[in-house]
């Protein structure tokens, strides 16, 4: 590079060594790579090649919908949702639950009408709200702001988890583990809330440990959207509201934490109603709606679940089993005893103790409904992994930085996406 420089009258040039330039563009480069936003981009570009290529292959918006025929037959209230011969629909006549999201984004008066359970679907208004908001109120847009609600969510998701990450002394790129988990891959690709959602519980835990003075408002506030996406969320929210009755802002217990417990309970209530009340409310006001009296609390099934199922059908394993049992219980059990260890050592934190709950309520106790669907299974892992990522930097204290754990364990999470794109089996159900 070549300066014009002027000293005594006299016009002289300097030049920079070439040298300077690349090694300044090699840091600079370097640079970004360590930031959470080089994860988060790569995470939407590949998703967006995804995309890409299943319209290229004649795929359309409304094929990520999977209406099926059952329910969208049900009524003839709305101009919006009709039954078209030109879609395709799945041939279980069922359809997908990322229909329901749909309905309601499409003609939220009366997407009732095509709801197997109104009040549980209408109690997660974030997702097709935002879709609704994006098309402009426009329903023949919805089938795509869906998608692209999901796609921008999953970058933010990753941009905030990493940037977490990273203020807590790790590579913000680990933080694609859960980006590119078979249940973002699949709430992608059917229209499901988890993106929304894990992006929404990523900055409420962000704002909780490092949002300053405000913390616990602004993460309450954010928690609150998340309990309003998906139920699941509940559990999260208020296990980090109970973690402010212990002294640190990480939850740690130490020794005199019964000093201000009256200003740390007050916290942990404002928290709480903050986070958990708009819900309660939106419900009751549901149930006038909608002319009922029960709260929605999920399909029914068995009580027996997790490993119990597991070993009850030990004699009838076949390929499903034996998928969930590699795929999900086993990593599962590499976490726990990750966090056993971590308990034994000390490190009484809240993240811990969140991994320990949601391993207990998705693969221990949840209901035996889920694994008679793998698909659905593999949705609620995505809190597995969720968690598990938020105790890297404290299992990186326990193991001396070796993270042997988290390698065998995302590669066995991952191997689904990796079979599931090599194969195919991932696209779509079979159409009607």
């Amino acid at each position: 590079m070549e300066e014009t420089l002027r000293t005594d009258g006299v016009a002289r040039t300097r030049t920079e060594p070439a040298g300077d330039l690349s090694r300044d563009s090699a840091v600079s480069a370097l640079s970004f790579k360590r930031k959470p936003l080089a994860p988060a981009l790569a995470a939407l570009g590949f998703y967006s090649l995804w995309l890409f290529g299943m319209f290229l292959t004649g795929h359309r918006a409304m094929d990520f919908v999977m209406p099926g025929r059952e329910f969208i037959t049900h009524s003839h209230r709305s101009s919006v949702i009709q039954f078209k011969t030109d879609r395709r629909y799945v041939r279980s006549k069922l359809g997908s639950d990322g229909q329901f999201f749909y309905y309601i984004a499409a003609d939220p008066a009366n997407a009732q009408y095509y709801i197997d359970w109104p009040l549980y679907r209408y109690q997660r208004p974030v997702y097709p709200f935002t879709a609704r908001l994006l098309a402009f109120g426009q329903a023949a847009w919805v089938p795509y702001t869906l998608l692209l609600t999901n796609l921008l969510a999953v970058a933010l998701g990753t941009w905030i988890l990493g940037s977490f990450l990273l203020r807590s002394g790790v590579s913000p790129w680990l933080a694609l583990i859960l980006a590119l988990a078979p249940g973002t891959f699949l709430a992608l690709q059917r229209d499901l809330t988890e993106p929304v959602d894990y992006a929404l519980l990523s900055a409420g835990v962000y704002l909780l440990f490092y949002g300053g003075r405000w913390r616990v408002v602004t993460s309450a506030l954010v928690f609150a959207l998340a309990v309003l996406t998906r139920d699941k969320s509940v559990a999260f929210a208020a296990i980090f509201g109970l973690s402010l009755l212990l002294p640190s802002p990480a939850g740690q217990l130490a020794r005199g934490w019964l000093d201000d417990i009256r200003g740390r309970i007050g916290r942990a209530a404002v928290f709480l109603a903050i986070a958990l009340v708009p819900a309660l409310i939106a419900t009751r006001i549901l149930q006038r709606w909608l002319s009922v009296g029960d709260i929605a609390l999920g399909s029914q099934g068995q009580s027996l679940g997790g490993w119990s199922y597991m070993l009850h059908h030990f004699s009838r394993w076949r390929g499903p089993l034996i998928l969930e049992a590699v795929t999900i219980m086993l990593p599962g059990a590499v976490c726990a005893v990750m966090a056993l260890r971590a308990l034994k050592r000390g490190e009484w934190r809240v993240e811990v103790g969140l991994l320990l709950v949601v391993l207990v309520g998705s693969l221990v106790t949840i209901n035996t409904l889920y694994y008679q669907d793998y698909f659905g299974l593999i949705r609620v892992n995505d809190g597995v992994i969720f968690s598990a990522l938020l105790c890297v930097p404290i299992f990186d204290r326990v193991t001396g930085g070796r993270r042997r754990w988290l390698w065998l364990a995302s590669s066995l999470w991952l191997s689904v996406v990796a079979v599931y794109l090599l194969t195919g089996a991932m696209w779509f159900p079979a159409r009607a």
